[in-house]
């Protein structure tokens, strides 16, 4: 269904501009205007535009469906997993890192599908109907863009390598900060029994500090291959 949806959504999307430049064509002059042929196009955009948009609020539908029901079957596993571990691998870990693996990193799985197939689904669709229209119009700039095309693949995986080892890195620090938060606030009677507020204190701020050092990083990371892997298409394509 998300795959449907999103084909319709993205062929009438496409199809949106060659009705406008229709209804521009209607227009010869002034007091020189093809009201029915105009009429029946901006009817027949409206209907697109109507499409489109109930076409998007399937395709968002489904796939919030289809990624939250992965990251519930993801949490049930995890959760049955750790009812059968031994306890001195409990023991030998941090409660709040464990609590972490399940809740944390199961919602940064879900977050991932969700944005990932929407902009699967879509850039395919989307690549394949432009790459049609640009062989329509002008199959040299067409062939140029098939042949600079692997470089900005080339340029995005580039990244996207790079940014992983920051990702895995922030997950790991956000467990370690989750054990250190629940294991101090649940013995807090102890903490304040031995005068430990400001050591307690100190190792949230050295954690938290590396957590913002390391977290900077991946959403940099994240935002740059918007632009990169367009880079060698537009300097040719211009």
């Amino acid at each position: 269904m998300a795959f449907f949806s999103a084909l319709v959504a993205v062929v009438l999307s496409l199809a949106v501009p060659i009705l406008i430049g229709l209804g521009i064509d209607t227009i010869v002059g002034p007091h020189q205007v093809g009201w029915d042929e105009l009429g029946r196009t901006l009817r027949l955009l409206a209907a697109c535009v109507a499409a489109v948009a109930c076409a998007q609020w399937v395709q968002g539908y489904a796939t919030n469906r289809l990624s939250y029901e992965a990251v519930r079957d993801l949490r049930d596993d995890a959760y049955s997993k750790l009812r059968v571990l031994p306890m001195g691998y409990i023991d030998s870990h941090a409660h709040g890192d464990l609590m972490s693996r399940i809740v944390n990193d199961a919602d940064a799985v879900g977050d991932g599908l969700l944005q990932g197939i929407q902009q699967l689904f879509a850039g395919i669709i989307t690549i394949l109907g432009t790459l049609i229209a640009m062989v329509a119009i002008s199959p040299v700039i067409a062939l140029v863009v098939v042949v600079v095309s692997p470089v900005s693949v080339a340029a995005a995986a580039f990244i996207a390598k790079i940014g992983h080892s920051s990702f895995v890195a922030q997950q790991a620090i956000q467990g370690q900060l989750g054990g250190y938060i629940e294991e101090h606030v649940s013995n807090q009677r102890l903490i304040d029994a031995f005068a430990h507020q400001e050591a307690s204190q100190s190792g949230f701020d050295a954690i938290n500090r590396q957590l913002y050092q390391v977290g900077s990083m991946p959403s940099l990371q994240a935002r740059s291959p918007t632009p990169a892997p367009d880079l060698p298409t537009t300097s040719f394509t211009q």
